[in-house]
Parts: C-alpha cells; sequence; structure tokens
C-alpha cells in the first residue's frame, strides 16, 4: 500500500483465516474501495463475494461465461452457474493427468491378460502381485523422492544389498529378531544414503555421476569383504515372519492366500510418503528443489537438508527394502539386486516423474509399478517368452515419456485470453470493488 496503488488484485484474500479476522479484512475492503481504489477479488466464496463487491464475474479457462450484478443477483445462481462450467471442468482436468492414461492403459491390459488366461483377474494373484514387487515398490517410492527433488539414485540397489547382507550377519552371529533386523538395515542404508546426499551437496557433483560412483565403492567393498559368498542359513523366526498374513483366504482347493507382512510392509512406507510430500512444509521443499534450485533458496527453504533428507530417504527405504528381499527369497547374495536400478526408474518414470524435478506423485510411481508388475505376469500367464520383456518395457517407457512430453508442450504453448477491452469502459466507471 506504500505505492499508493489504483488497482489490488486479491487473491482468496480470507483463505485459512478465522472468521473475526475475516470481517476485519473485508472491513478493509470496504474502505480501500470507498477511498477510490479499485479491487478485484478472486474467490470462489460466493458469500464473501457478494458481501465485497459490485459485480461478479463467473470465468474459465481465462474467458468471462456470466457476469452478475450482486444486487440483482442471489447465490443459487451464481453457484449454478459455476456447477455446470465446473462440472466440464473437471472432466477436462481429469484428462490432463498422466495417471489418468496409466489406468485406462493397466484396465485394458488387464481386459486382454484375463481374455486369454482368467487366472490372472483372480484375488489369489492380485495378492500374489503385490507381494513379489514390493521391493520394488519401495525402491520405487525412494526413487521418485530423489527425481522430484532434481536428481537422481543409481546406487540404491547397491545400499540394499550391503543393507541385507550386514543384517544377515547380525541375525545370524547375534541373533534378534524382526525388528533388530529392520533396524540394523535401516541405519545402514541410511548412512550410506547420507555419504551420497552430503557429496552431492557439498561438491556439487552431478548425482548421476556421484552414485554410480558410490554404487561401484559399495558393491567393490561387498564382494571383497564376503568374497562373494551367499547366505542360506537365515534364522527359522527370520522365515516364519515371511510367512505370516494378515488377512487369510483359501481357494476351492484349500490353499491359503492373502495379504501378507511382506505387502503391509509396502503400504506403510507409501502411507509415510503420502505424508511427506502432501502434508509436510519438507515435502513442498522437495517439490521447490526440484521445480528451481535457486528460487527455493531464494524463498528460504533449507537446501542442504532438503537434499541430504532425500538421498538418507533412498537409503532408509533401500535398507527396508533389502530385509523385503531377503524375506521374499529367504537367502541373501552379493549380486542377486544387480540390474534393478532400471526397472524401479523405468516403474517411477513410467508414472510421470521427470528427470528435470519438481514433477512426480506417489500414485502415479504406483501405477508405473503395477504397469511392469502386469506386464511381466500377463505375459508368464499367455505364455509369452520372458525375453520379449525388456522390450516391451522400452516401447512402452518410450510411448508414455514421448506421450507426457507432448502434453506438456501443448500445455505451454496454452494461453489464457481474457477480453479487456470490452471491459475497458467497465473498469473506467467503476473505481470500487468488483
Amino acid at each position: 500500500m506504500a505505492t499508493n496503488p489504483r488497482l489490488l488484485i486479491l487473491d482468496g484474500p480470507t483463505v485459512g483465516i478465522d472468521i473475526a479476522a475475516k470481517g476485519s479484512i473485508h472491513e478493509l475492503i470496504n474502505q480501500l474501495a470507498a477511498e477510490g481504489i479499485g479491487v478485484i477479488i478472486i474467490s470462489d466464496e460466493v458469500p464473501e463475494v457478494l458481501n465485497s463487491c459490485h459485480r461478479v464475474f463467473v470465468m474459465k479457462k481465462g474467458r468471462m461465461i456470466s457476469e452478475f450484478t450482486t444486487g440483482e443477483s442471489t447465490e443459487d445462481q451464481i453457484l449454478s452457474c459455476m456447477e455446470s462450467q465446473g462440472q466440464g471442468v473437471m472432466n477436462e482436468k481429469l484428462f490432463k493427468y498422466h495417471e489418468t492414461y496409466l489406468v485406462i492403459i493397466l484396465v485394458f491390459l488387464s481386459l486382454i491378460i484375463t481374455s486369454v488366461n482368467p487366472n490372472f483377474l483372480t484375488a489369489e494373484n492380485m495378492f500374489d502381485l503385490l507381494k513379489s514387487n514390493s521391493f520394488v515398490g519401495i525402491m520405487a517410492v525412494g526413487t521418485l523422492l530423489v527425481l522430484i527433488s532434481g536428481g537422481i539414485d543409481i546406487s540404491f540397489a547397491a545400499i540394499a544389498t550391503v543393507s541385507e547382507y550386514v543384517m544377515a550377519l547380525v541375525i545370524i552371529n547375534i541373533g534378534g529378531n524382526i525388528f533388530t533386523a529392520l533396524l540394523v538395515a535401516v541405519l545402514v542404508g541410511t548412512f550410506l544414503g547420507m555419504i551420497n546426499g552430503l557429496l552431492i551437496y557439498n561438491f556439487r557433483i552431478p548425482s548421476i555421476i556421484t552414485t554410480i560412483a558410490t554404487m561401484n565403492i559399495y558393491y567393490g567393498f561387498l564382494i571383497v569383504f564376503t568374497g562373494g559368498k551367499w547366505i542360506y542359513s537365515l534364522p527359522g523366526w527370520f522365515r516364519k515372519f515371511a510367512e505370516i498374513r494378515l488377512l487369510t483366504f483359501h481357494t476351492a482347493n484349500g490353499m491359503p492366500y492373502g495379504l501378507s507382512i511382506v505387502t503391509f510392509i509396502w503400504i506403510l512406507v507409501i502411507i509415510a510418503a503420502v505424508v511427506i510430500l502432501k502434508h509436510t512444509l519438507l515435502g513442498r521443499s522437495i517439490y521447490a528443489l526440484g521445480g528451481d534450485r535457486k528460487s527455493s533458496f531464494r524463498i528460504g527453504f533449507n537446501l542442504f537438508f532438503t537434499e541430504t533428507f532425500v538421498y538418507a530417504f533412498m537409503g532408509l527405504l533401500s535398507g527396508v527394502a533389502g530385509v523385503v528381499q531377503a524375506l521374499l527369497v529367504q537367502t541373501v547374495a552379493p549380486n542377486s539386486i544387480v540390474g534393478k536400478e532400471l526397472d524401479v526408474i523405468a516403474a517411477v518414470v513410467l508414472g510421470g516423474a521427470t528427470l528435470s524435478g519438481g514433477k512426480g506423485s506417489v500414485f502415479g510411481a504406483l501405477l508405473g509399478v503395477a504397469l511392469l508388475a502386469v506386464l511381466r505376469n500377463g505375459m508368464s500367464l499367455m505364455a509369452i517368452p520372458a525375453v520379449w520383456f525388456e522390450f516391451l518395457v522400452g516401447i512402452v517407457i518410450l510411448i508414455s515419456v514421448g506421450f507426457s512430453s507432448y502434453q506438456s508442450k501443448l500445455k505451454a504453448n496454452k494461453t489464457s485470453i481474457i477480453d479487456v477491452a470490452d471491459q475497458g469502459a467497465f473498469y473506467a466507471e467503476n473505481k470500487n470493488t468488483l
């Protein structure tokens, strides 16, 4: 206000404010209008607009759809206009999301596979898919956060292998329970992930170069230390824990199936990631860091903490995934997870995350994991040779990323059009609120 403006544009001036404070803001707006300052309020709270403005415009995509005079219009009339336009907007927005097309593809693929082999779309097969893809799914959640932040991590499979091997040695030689196993793996994984984050932040080495280097260091150290020896003799309680089901059903032949404890661990990881990204300041800082590093620094985000966190969190989840892998196969091998990096990154990129950062969602990453899982499982059920899997994954990634890039290009070329000429006379006549 120190600049003595002639026009104020207020976007949601009372959002998140208590009722008493709203009244004070409305009084201030009316006072400014009485002093001859033009005020434009952008709001979806119709009572607020009716009480503060002289005219109301309902707009869509930068174009004016309807115009109302507050003294002659009711709240129901304005709401009716907004709802009729809003339904169309919601439908259009739905198809702007990358995830919408992934859901359509998944449904289409599922119908094709089921038509060839009805065993695909059964509860038993779905629960089995969830369990067998828990390892990739947990890794995908961690990779998602790294990609959103604008980085990339190639070392997470090596971190998972090291964490898994150290965990196995501890529970075999010292003893413990599943909490001991998870604690050891998580501590090792977090430490190794934090090393990645510190190297990337302090030396500004590109993340892909840093993590390729640390991947080789971690793998190399493990092979030298273990001699490439496999571990088969895991404790009996470890095997029994892997067989726990939180929900149990039975087939017609009496065979049990259901929601495995391994799948439940994946679900907990998903919930944690959603809370971090959607409901915390840290989540917003991760998106900001990937969107524009300099801008995120200028608005006050702690880049050191944010960047170190995403790689430490990736390491933490790698440790959890290492335990999950051992639960699934009941063996620990220094080279059993080699090559999983590309599958995980492919799933997250399929889900809509970009290597440039600032974009991605947990739901999209899960859909990417689901698409790869359905492809692999469907090919097996339809007796298609497994050698075609990598080929099909490459085709799907090219189509998915190409389509997403095309959508972004169209969005960038679109501009909002407001016909100012028709409203010029109105603005000249009215120096009070709109």
